[in-house]
């Protein structure tokens, strides 16, 4: 075979493999409306410490989906010291174009990247600089998540 031929080929083959990958980055974004559950939780902060939960009590609501736009709420008991208490927190998240990445904004605390691993699962990464009740306290959070509904 001469190499002309070999290249035609090549350029062939890699031809389809960019048509191929376009064609999955530019679909329809998943649908994320529904319950989350959190089946793992692995914390660290300044002040409140580390801490590892294999069955944390905590749940997002996904409750519209626009496009990519995504809006909800977590749900969960925030324990500071003697303040503790069950907190909805409102968030808004956008999925990339790669169908894959989100990106999340609290309402109130902190901003999170996560990757959709599944039709039904996501894990989350966490970042805050300030604590639900304005203490400074930089944290960070990684949490898997499962639909439940």
């Amino acid at each position: 075979m001469r190499v002309s031929s070999l290249l035609l080929i090549i350029a062939i083959l890699l031809a389809g493999s960019v048509v191929t990958l376009t064609a999955d980055v530019t679909g329809e974004p998943p649908n994320l409306i529904g319950e989350w559950k959190a089946v793992y939780l692995e914390t660290d902060s300044k002040d409140l410490g580390y801490e590892v939960n294999e069955t944390p009590v905590r749940t997002v609501f996904i409750e519209t989906q626009n496009g990519r736009i995504i809006e909800g709420y977590k749900d969960y008991v925030w324990t500071e010291g003697a303040f503790s208490r069950r907190l909805q927190e409102q968030f808004l998240g956008i999925i990339a174009d790669d169908n894959k990445t989100l990106y999340l904004n609290d309402y109130s605390s902190g901003i999170a990247f996560g990757e959709i691993t599944g039709p039904d699962t996501i894990t989350v990464y966490y970042l805050h600089q300030f604590t639900v009740t304005g203490k400074k306290d930089p944290a960070v959070a990684v949490a898997d998540y499962v639909r439940v509904s």
